[in-house]
């Protein structure tokens, strides 16, 4: 017969995420943090909010708004990922205002926000 799931195995049975995200919420759950743990998985699930920018300028400009972005976190914890939590917790604390400096994607900010929302 087939193999019989294990008590985490069935909770991301559970999940609408794929096994690497859901394990992500579950140990975001168990640790206490899973409002966060979400919001990276949101942000996983989707395409990077950073928009592309057309020119140098805008290339500039997103440069640094990462940078800013990192600079914002411990030296030993600048991650992609925690960098993208940092700027969704931005746009949430900011709102709209900010996708433009920060060059975000107000409807990729948008949908990562609305998958967060459905996680929790």
């Amino acid at each position: 017969g087939l193999p019989k799931l294990t008590l985490v195995g069935r909770q991301l049975a559970n999940l609408p995420v794929g096994p690497l995200l859901g394990r992500l919420l579950v140990m975001g759950s168990l640790l206490g943090c899973l409002t966060r743990a979400a919001s990276v998985a949101a942000c996983l699930s989707m395409k990077s909010p950073f928009a592309i920018p057309v020119d140098s300028l805008g290339h500039a400009r997103l440069k640094k708004a990462r940078k800013e972005l990192a600079d914002q976190l411990p030296p030993g914890l600048r991650s992609d990922h925690l960098i993208l939590l940092r700027a969704y917790e931005t746009w949430v604390a900011q709102g709209d205002e900010i996708c433009d400096m920060m060059g975000l994607s107000r409807s990729v900010i948008v949908a990562i926000h609305s998958a967060k929302e459905q996680l929790v």
